[in-house]
């Protein structure tokens, strides 16, 4: 059975439903909806592209062209103070020696021989050795006259004393690694023990001769155990760390940037394509509740401009043309704004609800978009809403060029 009350109860809503539907359709295909979404894809295009909003594309050894902060706290690995660590401990690191036993064996030869030729010449009758053979052994052999006289004339107790002295010191000192730098101070430890022997006084001297003439490096670098003990060293060296507090500069506007900027930017995330992505959504999102806020506004307090598309259509063409221009500016000086453009161009086209409507959606973009510190945030709060007070509703010519004037003294003030 048809229920009748029911189909009554139905009836007059049904039309309302299907008006609200066709109204709801009537705005989407409407230049009013597509009117304020352009002017958001506008509005991130220009924003964008003016005050990169993305990826911070910052290269060594360019000029920074604003303060860059940190957008988190982290703590990151200093390459650079780390790698001067590094080789600061590698050029003060002494390389390992080993003992050349070729150079030993040649030292050992030199000094064999020496003995050996002063053995013959000890066996040669005193009479027969003339000044020619005993000036021609001192020559070749670089030790003197004196020395070559006791050594030919002392008994045969004395000299095989002396000389068992000198192979076991000399043999005593050979045994470990004697660089370049430390000779002289291994000829004084060799000489300061045979000074502390029982010997007479000529023994000593021939012994510091023949000591000192003899004795030689006898070290060469250990390129393995060098290269060993380098990579041993570098594990253990402990990265040098900087915090980065959030909000810190991390680029100052002005400096060139150097390959330690970059790698800090790195590090925190501020030039990688996430951040660029979160940034980018990040305004999308802003912009499109502002976008709503701006539609609700409109048809509230500037209900007359909603209803013409051509007026809305200048006020995208007014902002987004003054923020381009403002962009350029900027590039020259950050004291060369245009932002007042904005309240003064709007105000006498389509009145002061409006103009102060896109002030109001402007100046937090703007804020974001520079990073701006307490200062400029003023700043483009001055530009943004002075020029609303100095103009009347009625507005003529000299009214708009007094309100230049004294925003432009504004201007002038806070730039000093």
């Amino acid at each position: 059975m048809i229920n009748l009350k029911k189909i009554a109860i139905l009836k007059p809503h049904s039309p309302f439903f299907f008006s609200y539907l066709i109204r709801f359709f009537r705005l989407f295909l409407s230049f009013k909806l597509w009117n304020f979404l352009l002017y958001g894809v506008l509005l991130i295009l220009v924003l964008w592209m003016s005050y990169a909003l993305g990826n911070i594309v910052i290269y060594e050894g360019e000029i920074i062209p604003r303060d860059i902060m940190a957008i988190k706290t982290v703590e990151i690995v200093d390459v650079k103070a780390t790698e001067e660590l590094k080789n600061n401990l590698l050029m003060n690191m002494m390389p390992v020696y080993r003992i050349d036993e070729k150079r030993v064996k040649e030292g050992k030869g030199e000094y064999g021989r020496f003995f050996e030729e002063l053995g013959k010449i000890r066996l040669t009758p005193a009479n027969t050795i003339t000044l020619e053979i005993k000036d021609g052994f001192c020559r070749t052999w670089k030790i003197t006259p004196r020395v070559f006289g006791w050594m030919i004339s002392a008994s045969n107790d004395h000299y095989e004393n002396v000389k068992n002295i000198f192979l076991t010191t000399m043999d005593q000192f050979l045994t470990e690694p004697i660089r370049e730098g430390k000779l002289e101070e291994k000829i004084f430890e060799a000489n300061a023990e045979i000074e502390r022997m029982d010997l007479s006084i000529e023994e000593i001297r021939v012994l510091d001769i023949l000591i000192t003439r003899f004795f030689r490096p006898n070290a060469v670098i250990d390129v393995i155990q060098t290269e060993i003990q380098h990579s041993r060293m570098l594990r253990e060296i402990e990265p040098v760390k900087r915090l980065i507090q959030k909000g810190q500069v991390l680029l100052k506007k002005g400096n060139v940037a150097t390959s330690n900027d970059i790698e800090a930017l790195q590090a925190i995330g501020m030039a990688s394509e996430e951040y660029e992505f979160s940034l980018f959504l990040s305004l999308a999102i802003i912009i499109l509740f502002i976008i709503v806020f701006e539609f609700f506004y409109i048809r509230k307090f500037a209900s007359e401009i909603y209803e013409k598309n051509s007026q809305l259509l200048i006020r995208i063409l007014t902002v987004v043309g003054i923020i381009s221009l403002n962009a350029i500016s900027l590039r020259f000086s950050w004291y060369m704004t245009l932002l007042s453009a904005i309240p003064l161009v709007l105000y006498p086209l389509l009145g002061r609800n409006l103009a102060l409507c896109e002030s109001l959606i402007i100046m937090p973009l703007l804020i974001w978009g520079e990073r701006a510190d307490f200062l400029r945030m003023f700043y483009i709060y001055v530009n943004l809403f002075l020029p609303l007070f100095f103009l009347d509703r009625t507005i003529k010519r000299r009214d708009l060029i007094q309100a230049g004037f004294w925003v432009a003294m504004v201007n002038v003030i806070l730039s000093f």
